[in-house]
């Protein structure tokens, strides 16, 4: 039976309500014909998400030519630094990227492996802040996919500067950029986290906790992130510098020198690191101290004497299990994953482990829906086909800290804060509870250099080291 026409005006606008249009017609973008007057032929080849990674190149590449080719192959689309650096700590003289992750990733009827293992935790439990989803389903994280990660095409101004809530809405959770703000994640045992607030759960906004620590002197400047990184992803283009670095504020550098170094960018654009310069201009670093010397520069972080904490998350355990036990999970079932928390929740519900009002009730009730639920196992999603796989990933630490503020030697030779990003096991359980792969850890080191963004006075004992090291 033909769909019987809405007999009213034609355009998007009739049905739906369009607070900011970009100005552009709804078609230009997201397709469809606005001319027609039923629901069926007005939507014939319409993308939801225009600027999601399928459809980006046509869509937001028709006018953004370079910037849509340039962000496809920048590294936050590509991951090539995550990819790799966690496939190499576990497998020194291989070389991963996404295409070869994924086709190892979904041979799934194999049996497991060390290195499926360490796919499926890429694919279905880390990488999952990338411009490929739309983020965990909590408050700050939920997002667009794409070019509209970043920009929020329907925003007034949206394609304009891009707010830090967008930065955070992926580096959240002790990753950098989460620490400028001041924040440092809790620990996800139950005891840890924040108390009732009037007989109801703290809100938890990014999924997590935190603890209120020192902002970023930058920071408390009124600086956002894209002050210093002016060149986003969809601008990225081989080696070229991509954000203002500590001594092109705190020196006496020339702008055009410093311009240079970004390559060939748009004369707007050029425009703004200018203004950028000159508006955030720091006090000048005295050429005599150490670190700040001439001979310094090139073998000593600055984040190395100023930081004023650091991320210290040791031993990072992530176990899959095929066929959890969950009610054993339930006291460590907030851990920054909604994934995780809902299938928990919602499985625990069913069970009949929480009674209405009792601790925890509330928590599972509001998060569980379901959603990652394939028939009557529980798994997670493959972020990047959205397909389902049973088992889940649950994560632990043996403990998280902010001090000390250990330094080392990076493979660039600079005197660096290390923070033990890998370091790592890995377990997996299969459907018959049997430990099949125990421990699993990197071969090379745990210890990474990293730039916390704690920036603040000079740390004087830390400053005692640097001086030790350079001797």
């Amino acid at each position: 039976m033909p769909e019987r026409p809405v007999f009213q005006k034609t355009g998007c606008e009739s049905c739906h309500s369009v607070a900011f249009s970009h100005g552009l017609s709804c078609e230009v973008c997201h397709g469809g014909n606005a001319n027609m007057f039923t629901k069926q032929a007005a939507h014939a080849g319409i993308a939801a998400n225009p600027a999601s990674p399928q459809y980006m190149r046509d869509t937001c590449g028709s006018c953004h030519t370079q910037e849509a080719r340039s962000a496809a192959q920048s590294i936050h689309f590509t991951l090539i630094h995550e990819i790799q650096k966690t496939w190499q700590a576990f497998f020194p003289e291989e070389v991963m990227d996404l295409t070869q992750l994924q086709g190892l990733a979904a041979s799934t009827k194999e049996p497991m492996t060390h290195r499926r293992l360490v796919a499926d935790l890429l694919v279905r439990r880390c990488l999952r802040c990338h411009p490929y989803t739309d983020g965990d389903d909590y408050a700050m994280t939920h997002r667009r996919t794409g070019c509209a990660a970043c920009h929020r095409i329907h925003d007034s101004g949206g394609m304009q500067r891009v707010p830090d809530e967008r930065c955070l809405s992926c580096h959240y959770a002790n990753f950098v950029g989460w620490d400028y703000y001041g924040r440092f994640e809790k620990d996800y045992e139950e005891d840890y986290r924040a108390p009732l607030e009037q007989g109801r759960f703290s809100q938890r906004p990014y999924g997590v906790e935190w603890h209120e620590m020192t902002p970023d002197v930058h920071k408390t400047a009124g600086m956002g992130c894209t002050d210093c990184h002016v060149l986003g992803p969809c601008e990225e283009k081989g080696q070229v510098k991509r954000r203002l670095e500590c001594v092109d504020c705190h020196t006496a550098a020339e702008n055009e020198g410093i311009l240079k170094e970004f390559g060939e960018i748009s004369s707007k654009k050029r425009r703004l690191i200018q203004a950028k310069l000159q508006a955030f201009k720091g006090p000048e670093m005295e050429p005599h101290r150490l670190g700040h010397r001439e001979q310094d520069r090139k073998r000593v972080a600055c984040a190395a004497c100023h930081a004023v904490w650091s991320v210290q998350d040791m031993r990072r355990s992530l176990t899959l299990q095929e066929r959890p036990d969950l009610e054993e999970w339930s006291y460590l079932m907030v851990q920054g994953s909604s994934e995780v928390e809902e299938v928990v929740g919602y499985q625990l519900l069913r069970q009949g482990f929480w009674q209405a009002f009792e601790p925890g009730w509330e928590l599972a009730n509001s998060m569980a829906s379901g959603k990652a639920i394939c028939g009557n196992e529980p798994c997670m999603k493959n972020k990047f086909t959205n397909e389902c796989a049973s088992g889940i990933w649950f994560e632990a630490f043996l403990q998280r800290r902010w001090a000390p503020v250990p330094l080392g030697v990076a493979k660039d030779g600079r005197i660096s804060v290390m923070r033990p990003i890998l370091d790592l096991e890995l377990f997996y359980v299969n459907s018959e509870g049997e430990v099949e792969i125990n421990a699993l850890r990197p071969i090379s080191g745990a210890m990474q250099p990293y730039s916390p963004h704690t920036i603040g006075r000079a740390n004087e004992f830390r400053s005692r080291e640097v001086d030790e090291m350079l001797r």
